[in-house]
């Protein structure tokens, strides 16, 4: 029996291999709240690290940023690109609070405007077409979609016109949005010479809504 997490609790057992309630990780992070999983636990890129891997990470952390040592360069990742807490805005990269977008640790202001999961995908190209292919590569890429808010550029909304709810026409080119930067990754993959190399793993952890 396969039984999928959600929130945090999914990216929690990835990163462990532990169950996120033995942890204190069973709740949604909130912002507001300092704390995040526990510093004493050694997460897979650190351990892969240590089998002389790269390892990157694009998207969405959502594990506690209260304190530089809880994000992800400091948990053994070389490289981050993305968003520290559970949501914000595809096009503004605005939490509830304030900007919330990270080039290792240094805040991205350049890219208001600029879908993330289009972002997203190109980092992962660039990081892709860097590597030295005789090194081992661990990326990690948790994207954002389809996460509310339901933010998607006009020309996927208009490839389901004939879908006559506007919700569910929004969640579906967020979906296409995000299969086409997929696609970007594995042909990036594919054009370096590593995908007969390379193990994909897929997962979603929050459930569709429609």
């Amino acid at each position: 029996m396969f039984w999928m997490l959600y929130n945090c609790r999914s990216r929690t057992a990835l990163l462990t291999g532990k169950f996120p309630f033995r942890l204190g990780m069973q709740n949604v992070l909130e912002s507001s709240r300092a704390y995040g999983l526990s510093l004493d636990e050694e997460l897979l890129p650190q351990k892969l690290k240590k089998l002389g891997y790269e390892t990157h990470m694009i998207g969405k952390w959502h594990l506690g940023s209260c304190k530089w040592e809880y994000t992800p360069t400091e948990r053994g990742f070389d490289s981050y690109y993305g968003y520290h807490g559970g949501g914000q805005g595809y096009f503004t990269h605005m939490s509830a609070r304030a900007l919330d977008f990270w080039d290792d640790k240094t805040p991205v202001t350049d890219q208001s405007g600029v879908y993330s999961t289009e972002l997203f995908a190109t980092r992962a190209e660039s990081i892709i077409a860097q590597h030295d292919p005789t090194t081992p590569l661990f990326l990690y890429m948790p994207f954002q979609a389809v996460h509310v808010p339901h933010d998607v550029p006009s020309s996927y909304v208009q490839s389901f016109s004939a879908v006559p709810d506007d919700g569910r026409k929004s969640i579906l080119g967020m979906v296409k949005a995000m299969d086409d930067a997929i696609k970007r990754v594995t042909d990036a993959l594919q054009n370096k010479g590593l995908w007969n190399n390379t193990i994909t793993i897929f997962l979603s952890d929050n459930g569709g809504e429609y």
